[in-house]
């Protein structure tokens, strides 16, 4: 058997195995029923609701989420200094568009500037969590972006993590429910004030986002 052959069989078989194995864990997934997003608590520390933004419909048709927030916040000043967004999927197998935001921000014509991962304190985590840090520019407009994937066994920064997990926490435990959490900035003096405004923010959200994800029986007799 010519090598190229063999490598093609194995890539084939192992394409099979992962597609038998990902149908038959989704036909006994666990689906959750969280609180609405509409429900989101609408102040955080110094900050409190300004509005909530409707979803391009065609960015929402192919992001095709369970539920989804789309909120600005605002702190001390008469414009909102926080843009926060949610995209919730009870389950990974039925994902639509989902994907990373570093592939649609330079779409929306924003540059990326600098691409990190930094490890942020929240509130109700035992440890620091790790989230992509972006600063984009866009014309004379200029942002911090913070954002992670969310699963009811943490937090990952990688969109190839998060599939890869997900088998993992589907056979342990029945369930694959996922949210892309999004934090926008903009940067109005300092990028530093900018960047330590979004972690505060994050900081302080994080426990409602968890509590999107409760455990199985809980979900019906909890909000935010």
């Amino acid at each position: 058997m010519k090598p190229g052959r063999g490598i093609l069989i194995a890539a084939v078989g192992i394409l099979g195995v992962q597609a038998v194995l990902t149908y038959g864990l989704a036909r006994v997934e666990y689906l959750p029923s969280p609180p609405p997003l509409a429900l989101f608590p609408r102040a955080f520390g110094e900050w409190t609701e300004a509005r909530d933004v409707p979803v391009d419909p065609v960015q929402l048709a192919l992001l095709a989420p369970d539920d989804v927030l789309s909120r600005d916040y605002l702190r001390n000043g008469p414009a909102p200094d926080i843009s926060l967004f949610i995209a919730y999927y009870r389950s990974q197998f039925s994902l639509g568009g989902a994907h990373d935001p570093k592939v649609c921000l330079p779409g929306s014509g924003w540059a990326p500037q600098a691409s990190e991962v930094w490890h942020i304190d929240v509130d109700g985590a035992a440890k620091r969590i790790p989230v992509n840090y972006y600063f984009i520019k866009r014309d004379r407009q200029q942002a911090v972006v913070l954002y992670w994937f969310q699963t009811h066994r943490g937090v990952t920064p990688y969109e190839q993590s998060l599939r890869l997990k997900r088998v993992w926490q589907t056979l342990v435990d029945h369930r694959s429910d996922m949210a892309l959490v999004r934090i926008v900035a903009p940067v109005e003096g300092e990028l530093g004030e900018a960047a330590a405004r979004a972690v505060r923010f994050a900081a302080l959200a994080f426990p409602a986002i968890q509590r999107q994800f409760p455990p199985p029986g809980e979900e019906r007799d909890r909000n935010f």
